[in-house]
């Protein structure tokens, strides 16, 4: 119990001090801005600043799979090969989009224009775009995934390099702030 509890307070931590960050990505972009972790070979969103609205065919849960997420696809990139071809014995389909074969994200992720940015395009869901990048620690472990998420033809109307470097600028000052006041040392 006591170990949910350290936990529970380091998240709630974590939010307060990346709030601030995620505010300022939505005054920049206008769209939603995720902070989600791994749990259990899931992300767990932690906490959404919300940007303009938009409706989804469905809701949203606070958890998804890591392989039809953007920022899952972080996580998973963090995966050995054994532990990477077990996940995908078991990934399904949400749309026509999602990737459900180890090959077709190792290709997805070799050849992604950008090697700090992931782009999903309707593999969570029909109409939805999301963009991540990751917050690492001092070791260069990924800790977090911050994501824009918002309708496609919005964000394409927008333009997704703007949004690519909005995200990007945020992530780097989120990621020099947390390990400035030592967020990540563990005691």
């Amino acid at each position: 119990m006591l170990k949910y509890q350290n936990h529970m307070k380091q998240t709630d931590s974590l939010i307060h001090h990346l709030k601030p960050f995620m505010r300022r990505l939505v005054e920049k972009t206008g769209e939603a801005i995720n902070l989600g972790i791994l749990v259990n070979q899931e992300v767990c969103i932690l906490h959404t600043e919300h940007g303009e609205q938009y409706t989804l065919q469905a809701q949203l849960g606070p958890t998804s799979m890591l392989h039809c997420s953007c920022m899952g696809k972080w996580f998973l990139n963090m995966f050995s090969d054994e532990a990477l071809e077990a996940y995908f014995k078991t990934a399904t389909s949400r749309t026509i989009h999602t990737m459900t074969e180890v090959g077709a994200f190792k290709h997805c992720m070799a050849t992604r224009p950008h090697q700090d940015i992931v782009v999903d395009r309707e593999e969570y869901e029909y109409g939805l775009m999301c963009i991540a990048t990751p917050i690492i620690d001092e070791s260069g472990v990924i800790q977090v995934s911050m994501s824009i998420s918002g309708p496609v033809s919005r964000l394409e109307h927008k333009g997704l390099n703007l949004m690519q470097e909005a995200l990007l600028q945020e992530a780097t000052r989120t990621s020099d702030y947390l390990q400035d006041i030592g967020y990540w040392i563990s005691g």
